[in-house]
C-alpha cells in the first residue's frame, strides 16, 4: 500500500481490483469502488453514500468486505443489544448446533438506546428480503428500547416488561423480547448473559 500511496503521489492514478480485505481495509474508503450486480445480473457501481454509511455503522464489527457480503446476503440477521449478548447466543448456538451461527448472521446495535436509529440506518443499506430479528433482554432498558423501536409509548412498556409482550413486526424486521424460562419461578425479567 506504502507503494501504491507513493505512486499516486506523483500525479499518478491506479486501478487495483482485490478481494482482501486487508487491503481494502488499509485504505481511505472514498478511494474504494465496490462493484454488485444487479437485478439483471450487469455490474454496477455500489451507491457512495450507502457505502459509506454501512461501513460507519459496521466498522467495528465487520471490515468492508465483509460489510459488502453481509449487505447483500439473504441470511437471516439477528440483531442484539451488545458484544457480550453476542458471544454468549454464538457460544449457546454453536453448543446446540455447531453450524447453527454460521447460517445467520449476528450484530449488535450497541445498546437499547441506541437500536431504534441503528435499525432505521441498517434497514435500507442491506437486502429486502433477508428476515432481521431485533432481539432485546428482556428488562426495563429492552422494554423501552422495544417500544421505541415499534412507535409504543415507553413508559407503559417499561412498567411491565415481565409479561409476555408480543413480536411486532415492520417491514422485514421482528422486534421481542427474549421470553422467560419456566426455570425463573416467576421471576419477571431475563438478560442473555442469565442462559446457564
Amino acid at each position: 500500500i506504502n507503494l501504491l500511496q507513493a505512486y499516486t503521489s506523483a500525479g499518478r492514478a491506479i486501478v487495483m481490483t482485490t478481494h482482501s480485505a486487508k487491503i481494502a481495509d488499509q485504505l481511505p474508503i472514498n478511494n474504494i469502488v465496490m462493484l454488485d450486480l444487479d437485478d439483471k445480473g450487469n455490474v454496477k457501481v455500489e451507491d457512495k453514500t450507502k457505502q459509506e454509511l454501512r461501513n460507519k455503522l459496521l466498522s467495528g464489527s465487520w471490515n468492508l468486505m465483509q460489510q459488502q457480503f453481509f449487505a447483500n446476503s439473504t441470511k437471516p440477521l439477528l440483531l442484539v443489544e451488545g458484544l457480550s449478548d453476542v458471544k454468549y447466543i454464538k457460544k449457546a448456538m454453536e453448543l446446540l448446533d455447531n453450524e447453527l451461527y454460521q447460517r445467520m448472521d449476528i450484530l449488535p446495535f450497541n445498546g437499547t438506546g441506541n437500536a431504534s436509529d441503528f435499525i432505521n440506518n441498517l434497514i435500507p443499506l442491506i437486502n429486502s428480503s433477508k428476515p432481521v430479528i431485533a432481539l432485546f433482554d428482556r428488562d426495563p432498558a429492552g422494554a423501552k428500547g422495544l417500544a421505541t423501536c415499534i412507535g409504543k409509548d415507553p413508559k407503559s412498556f417499561s412498567a411491565n416488561y415481565g409479561v409476555n409482550i408480543k413480536t411486532y413486526k415492520k417491514d422485514n424486521v421482528y422486534f421481542c423480547m427474549l421470553p422467560v424460562p419456566s426455570s425463573q419461578n416467576g421471576k419477571n425479567g431475563f438478560l442473555v448473559e442469565e442462559v446457564s
